[in-house]
């Protein structure tokens, strides 16, 4: 998905990405405790299990997906611009303090992280930290019930860019739903919902 996914022109560690209108600070969980600052500098992968990003999540348990682990890239090249290794753990906690743990809030400990991270993407937010999709045939949503998902998850409040209900049984087993925070090329949070069959809109 070329679409899902601008980016801060610093490359400097620790210059956070500019903050989008509307969206809450990620010092705090969604329930209101104090989150530990990430550290600027080091090797995040090394870190990832004592690197807390949300109330439900550290860093190893974003990178740990139901398709493989992924890593933290030291630097990365997407939408025009260069991303730190700093700048996209701040984006993966942004993304699981605003949208991840409020939906595991409501779905419980069923949700399937399927894919965060994602290298060969050039203009996904799943470059940066921003992308995540999910299934939820755990918690009692299968197959085609996954649009039902979609439709709660739209009606939590919670901000995204894109919020997509995807099938594609030509490649993939089983629906899963896509939450996109923000745009990599505009940094927008657009509220852009959709459903997509084998990459294609319907």
């Amino acid at each position: 998905m070329g679409d899902e996914g601008g980016a801060p022109t610093s490359t400097e560690p620790g210059t956070p990405v500019p903050a989008a209108a509307g969206l809450r600070s990620t010092a705090t969980d969604f329930k209101g405790n104090r989150l530990p600052p990430i550290p600027t500098s080091g090797n995040y992968n090394a870190l990832a299990s004592s690197i807390k990003l949300s109330h439900y999540y550290t860093l190893r348990g974003a990178l740990n997906t139901a398709l493989g682990s992924a890593s933290v890239p030291g630097s990365k090249s997407c939408a025009g611009r260069r991303w730190t290794a700093y700048q996209i753990v701040q984006n993966l906690r942004d993304l699981f303090v605003l949208c991840v743990d409020p939906i595991r809030e409501r779905f419980g400990a069923g949700l399937v992280i399927t894919s965060t991270l994602r290298p060969n993407t050039n203009g996904s937010a799943h470059n940066v930290g921003w992308g995540i999709d999910m299934q939820f045939a755990s918690c009692g949503y299968a197959r085609g019930r996954h649009r039902d998902v979609a439709n709660i998850i739209a009606g939590l409040g919670i901000p995204y860019d894109q919020l997509l209900y995807e099938h594609a049984p030509s490649r993939c087993n089983g629906p899963w739903v896509h939450v996109g925070l923000r745009q990599p090329s505009t940094l927008a949070v657009r509220g852009w919902a959709q459903s997509f069959y084998n990459d294609s809109a319907y």
